[in-house]
């Protein structure tokens, strides 16, 4: 007797099933590199969050004045003492008037590739030597010199920008087109 159901499927069938999984492969891609990029933009986000309140936290354990600054337009980004000796073309380590050695941290790292830190057209933010431009100056009482503003911009995803309180030293975000958030 002849079994009559068949037992595999026709190169025709195996074929019109690839070319169904490729086409929606080549609707869904680009679709998850946004998605990609948008959490790119919010990992640097997070990230620089967190280095601002590791500056504040060394400004208040140190008892001095902790810089955070960027290279505008780039992903670089460095922390150090705010003092002369780490900041003009110096290693750091200075010393005092008293002779003993400055304590300090110097952290230079960069943000995602591709994520740039932007300034506001009306931002004060000043430059020094070296091509950093300060964003905050963070205090041994926990506060900020000055009120401070950031954007992050990575093409494709809507800009995130960060906000420093001088004040009280309070970071908020917020992302084009949305409400501030903590």
């Amino acid at each position: 007797m002849r079994n009559s159901q068949r037992s595999a499927f026709t190169l025709l069938e195996l074929l019109l099933v690839l070319t169904i999984i490729v086409i929606l492969g080549a609707i869904a891609i680009p679709a998850l590199e946004g998605i990609q990029n948008s959490f790119r933009l919010e990992s640097s986000v997070d990230q620089i969050k967190a280095r601002f309140a590791e500056a504040r936290a060394h400004a208040i354990e140190e008892n001095q004045d902790y810089r955070f600054a960027v290279q505008p337009d780039t992903s670089k980004y460095r922390i150090a003492p705010d003092s002369s000796d780490y900041w003009d073309g110096g290693t750091g380590g200075g010393t005092s008037t008293t002779g003993t050695t400055i304590p300090g941290i110097i952290i230079e790292e960069e943000i995602e590739k591709d994520v740039l830190f932007k300034f506001a057209d009306n931002s004060n933010m000043s430059s020094d030597s070296g091509g950093w431009t300060t964003v905050a100056v963070f205090q041994p009482i926990g506060t900020c010199r000055n009120d401070a503003e950031i954007r992050f911009e990575l093409e494709g995803v809507k800009p995130i920008t960060v906000k420093i309180r001088a004040l009280t030293g309070i970071i908020t975000t917020k992302r084009a087109g949305t409400e501030e958030s903590p």
